[in-house]
């Protein structure tokens, strides 16, 4: 949400997007697409995840890559994520992961609505 109102922030900065890409289109397509591709398989690896190291790693991918595309609000999720106390808790990572979960439907809506 917007700190002044009560408008829900969109899953994808655009603007920052934009920004990132010094303006090119294509560019910006492609960085979308390939993102959209490679979200369920971050999401899969996070999910499936045996050891705390295969979580952090899971998730420290995930975070990187949203920040990329401007997708805050999934890349502060990974964060938290990638912060909790006991990476090796399946029950916190449980937590995390569906809170991850969420935000990433909510990108993944938003990428299908936005396709050009």
């Amino acid at each position: 949400m917007s700190p002044l109102d009560d408008t829900p922030s969109p899953a994808i900065d655009l603007a920052f997007l934009q920004r990132y890409t010094l303006g090119d289109a294509d560019l910006q397509k492609e960085i979308l697409e390939l993102f959209a591709a490679q979200l369920e398989t971050s999401l899969g690896k996070l999910k499936s995840a045996e050891t705390a190291q295969e979580w952090l790693r899971a998730a420290h991918t995930l975070k990187g890559s949203a920040r990329t595309v401007g997708a805050g609000s999934l890349a502060d999720s990974a964060q938290a994520a990638e912060s909790i106390s006991d990476p090796s808790d399946p029950d916190s990572r449980h937590k995390a992961f569906v809170v991850i979960e969420r935000e990433a439907q909510a990108v993944a809506a938003f990428l299908s609505a936005h396709r050009p």
